[in-house]
């Protein structure tokens, strides 16, 4: 959500079917010490992947690969692919892109969205889809009879025997906002910030650090995003009532804020809400319940 000086009030309907993450922007690169410069770019996380009767399921069993492990692994990728033009980098946390020399017409799924399903449905689509499914195909060979992985499973642990494409693109021209500072910790947020010169800072326990600071302002939290059930749901939602729209609904009171704008991303539409402190006074207004606006 975001403040800003001056808005009407206003519910709107928003169209997220086209999301950034999958967009053709290699912005996360360079949050993680990488450099685009030339090339077609994508995201190759790696994953586990298991079979569930007639399905492979993606799952994050495995872990994020030691530094040790991503050394080798990384190495007997690049190995195997130099041939067709393809080059493996590591980033931070476990992250992994892989270069190509030519641009590609390929849609592709975000890793958050294919995670614990069936990846069926999910693989690239697109012209070129085919020579990333092949190299996709490639790798889970490669990695399946590799040493490494092969110790990990004696061990009973299992094993990074599939990385999973997603992303695409070649470097993007700067961008610009309307934000003076952007507060997060996600990666691909504070990419786009910095990408448009925007000040970035880590996002705090609260959103009161954000109301002392003053003017306009983004912040962009996950951790709804992230849950992976209900009850853990159900406590992020709590969190975030108390530390970020409770401190925001004072502040709208006192003035502190001119306005507030929250923004729910969801497909096929999300909702985005807009109030000024005004809209405090308009005590005709029938308060609606959360369910109204599912």
């Amino acid at each position: 959500f975001f403040f800003k000086q001056k808005t009407a009030y206003e519910i709107v309907d928003c169209d997220w079917s086209s999301d950034v993450c999958s967009s053709d922007l290699p912005l996360t690169l360079t949050e993680d010490g990488g450099n685009p410069g030339q090339g077609f770019w994508l995201r190759c996380d790696p994953t586990h992947i298991y079979l569930q009767q007639h399905r492979m399921i993606l799952s994050d069993a495995a872990g994020k690969p030691a530094a040790d492990e991503t050394a080798t692994l990384i190495e007997t990728l690049n190995s195997h692919f130099r041939e067709d033009g393809l080059t493996f980098f590591a980033g931070r946390e476990g992250r992994w892109y892989l270069r190509g020399d030519a641009y590609s017409r390929v849609t592709t799924e975000p890793l958050f969205r294919a995670m614990h399903h069936d990846i069926d449905n999910l693989l690239p689509t697109g012209d070129d889809s085919r020579h990333w499914r092949r190299v996709m195909n490639e790798t889970q060979m490669l990695l399946h009879a590799h040493p490494l992985n092969m110790a990990r499973e004696a061990r009973g642990l299992p094993a990074f025997n599939s990385l999973w494409l997603w992303g695409g693109g070649t470097a993007p021209p700067a961008g610009s906002a309307s934000f003076e500072r952007v507060w997060s910790n996600d990666l691909l947020t504070r990419a786009l910030a910095r990408n448009a010169a925007v000040a970035v800072y880590d996002l705090p326990d609260s959103a009161d650090t954000m109301i002392a600071e003053g003017g306009n302002a983004l912040a962009v939290f996950t951790a709804l995003r992230d849950a992976n059930d209900l009850e853990s749901w159900g406590a992020a939602i709590e969190r975030c009532e108390q530390q970020w729209f409770a401190p925001c609904c004072k502040a709208l009171q006192d003035g502190r804020i001119g306005s507030l704008t929250i923004v729910a991303p969801a497909e096929p539409q999300g909702r985005q809400f807009t109030i000024a402190a005004s809209h405090r006074w308009r005590w005709w207004r029938r308060i609606k319940p959360v369910t109204a606006h599912v």
